[in-house]
Parts: structure tokens; sequence; C-alpha cells
């Protein structure tokens, strides 16, 4: 019997998987309709942070509030996305996880930010 393997990374996996699990949850982020939604939130945001305000040259990334793998349905909906800081996205990781992420977090997290200013 032949093994099947991952085609991205080699590794053996089984027989009704089509990658592995780390390459299955790897992120596209040059595939179009990503890309196209990364440009989209970043555009609506005015290419600024939406928590403190910092503009273009700082690192921005378009955080997904409902989770990118269990909510696939909102995954490019522009309304799912919010422009932050490098600093801002790893903050808020830090603190509420990467995973089942929610508007309750994402609303908590902005309002402290007005809160300390």
């Amino acid at each position: 019997m032949t093994q099947r393997t991952c085609p991205d990374c080699g590794i053996i996996i089984s027989a009704r998987a089509r990658k592995c699990r780390k390459c299955s949850l790897k992120r596209n982020y040059t595939d179009d309709p990503v890309r196209e939604w990364r440009q989209a939130v970043f555009a609506r945001d005015n290419y600024t942070c939406r928590r403190n305000g910092c503009d273009r040259d700082r690192k921005l990334e378009a955080h997904h509030v409902l989770n990118y793998r269990l909510k696939a349905h909102v995954r490019v909906d522009v309304d799912n996305g919010m422009t932050l800081c490098k600093g801002c996205h790893d903050e808020f990781h830090r603190r509420f996880g990467k995973f089942g992420n929610s508007w309750f977090q994402m609303k908590h997290f902005l309002k402290e930010a007005k809160d300390e200013q």
C-alpha cells in the first residue's frame, strides 16, 4: 500500500487528508480574494490602526475579527476585518488568544485604548 504525503511539506498523511494539519492551517495571503480583502480593509480604515491611530509609517495588518478558520463564510467580508498596527495586533492575540475571537473582545480592546487616552 502506498503512503500519501502532504504536497506542501512531504509529511505522511492519512488516506482521507489532502494536506497535513500544519500545512492545512497556513493562510495563503497571496490568494486573490484574501489579498483583495486585506486591501479593502486597509482602504476602508484609511490605512490607519483602528486602536491607536498610527498610520502607514508602521506595519499594518488586517485582523479577522471572527476566526479565519471557523467562520469561513465571512473570511473575505470587509465587515469582518479591522486594520491594526503590528504592535496592537500582537497585543490583541496575546490577551485574547488566536482562536474563537469575537466582536465583544474587539470592542473591549478598542474601548480600553480610548479610556487610556
